[in-house]
């Protein structure tokens, strides 16, 4: 079971919860602005706010992971690629039906 939270970390959590946002959903550019909009709206001074929210990314209480949807998409598919173009039979399948189409253009 999860430890209790320090109080500073959890009114920083559940504003975080009822606003729906994750620290890694709001750009860098805007992070700074999001930040102190957030010590305002849990009443704490901006420093506890950073540091309460620092505390709680160290816990892992966000998904700090940098791979979006569409980039594990295209990871997947490159790793695929690899695998399929470094595999003796499908190289040969891919030429046929390369040379397939090619010849059907003609």
């Amino acid at each position: 079971m999860d430890d209790p939270l320090p109080p500073d970390e959890d009114l920083v959590f559940q504003e975080l919860l009822r606003l729906d946002v994750e620290p890694n959903q709001v750009p860098p550019e805007l992070f700074e602005g999001f930040l102190l909009r957030l010590a305002n709206s849990v009443g704490l001074p901006l420093p506890r706010a950073r540091a309460a929210l620092q505390g709680l990314i160290d816990k892992g209480k966000f998904d700090t992971s940098d791979e979006s949807g569409e980039e594990g998409v295209r990871n997947e598919r490159e790793v695929l690629r690899e695998l399929l173009l470094h595999d003796p039979e499908i190289r040969d399948l891919l030429k046929e039906i390369v040379r397939d189409i090619a010849a059907g253009k003609t």
